[in-house]
């Protein structure tokens, strides 16, 4: 796992029981319907994780 995604998913699972990896945050993302089910991630992924980042991740999924 790379350093920056280490961060995204430490990042957007800190505050919830419920942890997604990288394909269900991916999908969470590309998904309104599945976003909805985990709005809390998707919130912090857009609220707290740095833009570079969010962008090396949609970048890894062809996002």
């Amino acid at each position: 796992m790379s350093r920056y995604l280490g961060s995204v998913l430490t990042t957007v699972n800190a505050p919830y029981n419920d942890q997604l990896d990288e394909a269900a945050l991916a999908h969470c993302l590309a998904d309104i319907d599945l976003a909805k089910q985990h709005p809390g991630h998707v919130s912090t992924f857009l609220g707290e994780v740095p833009l570079a980042q969010q962008v090396a991740f949609a970048t890894a999924h062809r996002g």
